[in-house]
């Protein structure tokens, strides 16, 4: 998907702000909204900034995020790793979502564990490809 001119801006804003109020009250997507909006909102601004590959984010782990120069190690095409460099509002947001990672869904601090995971029977779980494609979808097919 392109987006053009300020949808961008308004992506982040709709999935972080607007997106709640359009869900009924008491209702399982609201709940889980309420659990997964730091990592959704996460996801998406890491992509906005970044450009990486849906792969790209779902295989990431957190030894290859780098606050201190603000950029994350991916590998690409071929197993060839690359260095991408990141916004570092969009790290602001990823620093805020592991504030919560390990409480809601479990995670750890182990540095070979997958950075988007989400919480499945009590057990945490990395993310698949088509999951994040489902949360990016999620967002953009009410705001496009």
């Amino acid at each position: 998907m392109i987006l053009h001119h300020d949808q961008d801006i308004n992506l982040l804003d709709f999935s972080k702000y607007e997106y709640e109020k359009i869900l009924p009250e008491n209702s399982r997507k609201r709940v889980f909204f309420l659990r997964d909006n730091e990592r959704d909102y996460s996801i998406i601004s890491l992509f906005l900034s970044s450009g990486i590959r849906v792969n790209e984010l779902a295989n990431l782990r957190l030894r290859d995020i780098d606050f201190s120069t603000n950029e994350i190690k991916v590998i690409r095409k071929d197993n060839k790793e690359d260095i991408v460099a990141v916004f570092p509002e969009s790290m602001n947001d990823l620093i805020e979502y592991l504030s919560i990672r390990e409480q809601r869904y479990l995670g750890s601090d182990d540095p070979s564990e997958y950075v988007y995971i989400a919480k499945y029977g009590g057990y945490n779980s990395p993310l698949s490809v088509r999951t994040v494609q489902n949360i990016v979808e999620k967002y953009t097919i009410l705001l496009i």
